[in-house]
């Protein structure tokens, strides 16, 4: 992936998203715990960073940085964004840190394409079982949780028994507050779809 060089650039680029909400304490405790139960191997960065935080006075540029980056590795990138946004109130003059927020931006983005790409592949297949583990992670990724779940239940109603997938339902079940009313009508129309498949 490459990057702007120059910092004029990537002021641009920030400057072009809406201010992002600071990431909470608590929040990012809840975050970088999921990240190390759903990725086994972030678990050892997981637990360097809650040890950094214990040591810390106040929470500072670095840290928040490297809670981004820990987020980031998980797929988390709602969350990751908010963290280095954290770090660049603080340090809003680091190269390092504009990178690694472009970056985060444009993850974000790549998710809401692949929605559409594999949302249109299961309007033509309801049954492409790839299409909806994909769909089903996308929206994980992006934290729309209960779009996630639907997927992923979806995927087991269909190929019952994987225990990845049914670990990523109850974290997706979990972690699921509300919809995304973006989305309505996409769930909508796969649930008519259900219905017509089993009648």
């Amino acid at each position: 992936m490459t990057f702007p060089q120059s910092a004029e650039k990537l002021d641009d680029l920030l400057n072009a998203f809406r201010p992002v909400e600071a990431l909470s304490w608590n929040e990012a405790k809840e975050a970088l715990m999921r990240a190390a139960r759903f990725n086994e191997a972030n678990a050892n960065a997981v637990e360097k960073v809650l040890g950094l935080a214990q040591e810390a006075d106040c929470f500072e540029a670095a840290l928040w940085k490297e809670i981004g980056s820990v987020l980031n590795c998980s797929g988390q990138y709602f969350l990751s964004q908010r963290a280095y946004y954290n770090a660049y109130a603080i340090s809003p003059d680091e190269m390092e840190l504009k990178h690694a927020l472009v970056y985060t931006f444009r993850q974000l983005k790549d998710h809401e394409k692949a929605i559409r790409l594999y949302s249109a592949k299961l309007v033509g297949d309801p049954d492409d079982l790839s299409a909806i583990e994909k769909l089903a992670n996308s929206f994980f990724e992006s934290r729309n949780f209960f779009e996630a779940a639907f997927f992923y239940q979806l995927y087991l109603a269909k190929r019952p028994g994987d225990p990845l997938k049914e670990k990523q339902l109850n974290e997706a079940q979990k972690s699921s507050v509300a919809r995304n009313k973006k989305y309505e009508n996409l769930i909508t129309f796969f649930r008519g779809i259900i219905k017509l498949s089993n009648s």
